[in-house]
């Protein structure tokens, strides 16, 4: 995804940059992600309870984890739309240096899993440990970018 940070997907994704975010997609789901450093002597811990902090009263489906040095947190959010659309999955996992935001659109309410598990997989790539696919065709996911990607926006 970046020379910081990997995600694994269940399948294949076409993939474009927009606005300066990252956006994958395959029928019925859309991912719009961006990695933002951390600043000046911000920890890990200030930056997720920031984070923490901006989510939406009308959020529901709260989750909280901690892999590692890996702040995780996410959330449902309803929105309004023209469309069938399920409530979005926002998410985020902050790590030592920066911190990965994601919003996950999906159509069919069992993309829930997928969506979850996508944000699971979110793992810090160290010089020690690249991550590699496994044998079930799921996909690492990797940018030529380095720099910060501009904010996610609510569209699809």
């Amino acid at each position: 995804m970046t020379d910081n940070w990997s995600v694994t997907l269940e399948q294949k994704y076409n993939r474009r940059l927009e606005d300066g975010s990252l956006v994958l997609w395959r029928p019925g789901v859309t991912i719009w992600m961006v990695v933002w450093n951390l600043k000046g002597a911000e920890t890990s811990v200030d930056r997720y309870r920031s984070l923490k902090g901006d989510i939406s009263p009308k959020a529901q489906d709260l989750v909280e984890e901690a892999d590692g040095t890996v702040l995780k947190l996410a959330y449902r959010l309803n929105e309004e739309s023209h469309d069938a659309r399920e409530p979005a999955f926002y998410c985020f996992a902050v790590g030592p240096s920066c911190h990965v935001q994601m919003a996950i659109y999906f159509d069919d309410p069992n993309d829930v899993k997928t969506a979850r598990a996508i944000w699971r997989s979110l793992t810090p790539v160290t010089a020690k440990s690249e991550p590699s696919g496994s044998a079930n065709g799921s996909q690492p996911v990797r940018s030529a970018t380095n720099s910060a990607l501009s904010a996610a926006g609510s569209r699809r």
